[in-house]
C-alpha cells in the first residue's frame, strides 16, 4: 500500500506575494517626441502645436506614454503639461523608458499597498518572474511588511531564503 502524497506547501499558512502582480494592469506605450519637432530636433512651438493637433488622441486612452526625447532636443517643461492637455484620457505620461515607467507604477502601487492584510503572517516574496523588477521594489515591500509579519522570506516555496522572523 502507498502513502498519499502530501502537498506541505499547499497546505500551510504561506502566503506568497509576487511582485509582478503590482504591476500596470493597462498597457505602457512609447511616445516619440521627436516627430514633433522640427527636424526631429528642435521645439518650435507652432509647430509643435501642429504636429501634436494632427495626433489622433484616443489611440492613446486608458494607456501610459513613455516619452522619448531625443538626446539633443532641448524640450521646456510646459510641452509636458501641454501633452496631458491634449491626451486627457491617457493614464500617466513621463519621459523614460516603457520598462521605467512600468517599474515607477509598480513603486507606486506598492506605496499604497496595505500592509495590515497580511498581518502576523508568513509571507513568501516570489524571486523569479517573467522580468527583472528594481531592488527597489524589494526594499520597499520589506519596509511595508516587516512591522506587521511574522515571518518574511525570498525565493519560491520549494526553495526560499529566510529574511525575517519575529521572536
Amino acid at each position: 500500500m502507498s502513502k498519499e502524497i502530501v502537498n506541505r506547501v499547499a497546505n500551510s499558512d504561506l502566503k506568497t506575494i509576487d511582485l509582478e502582480d503590482y504591476l500596470p494592469k493597462h498597457a505602457v506605450v512609447m511616445f516619440d517626441l521627436a516627430p514633433l519637432l522640427w527636424q526631429g530636433q528642435i521645439l518650435k512651438e507652432k509647430h509643435f502645436r501642429e504636429q501634436l493637433s494632427e495626433l489622433d488622441a484616443g489611440m492613446y486612452e486608458g494607456k501610459s506614454l513613455a516619452v522619448n526625447v531625443p538626446v539633443d532636443a532641448i524640450v521646456p517643461a510646459w510641452v509636458y503639461m501641454l501633452l496631458t492637455s491634449h491626451f486627457k484620457g491617457v493614464i500617466r505620461i513621463a519621459v523614460g523608458s516603457v520598462e521605467s515607467i512600468e517599474d515607477d507604477i509598480l513603486m507606486s502601487n506598492l506605496e499604497r499597498l496595505d500592509a495590515s492584510e497580511f498581518e502576523d503572517g508568513r509571507i513568501l516574496i516570489k524571486g523569479c518572474g517573467n522580468r527583472k523588477l528594481p531592488d527597489d521594489a524589494y526594499a520597499l515591500i520589506s519596509q511595508k511588511l516587516l512591522p506587521v509579519v511574522k515571518t518574511l522570506m525570498f525565493g519560491e516555496a520549494c526553495s526560499f531564503v529566510p529574511v525575517f522572523k519575529r521572536k
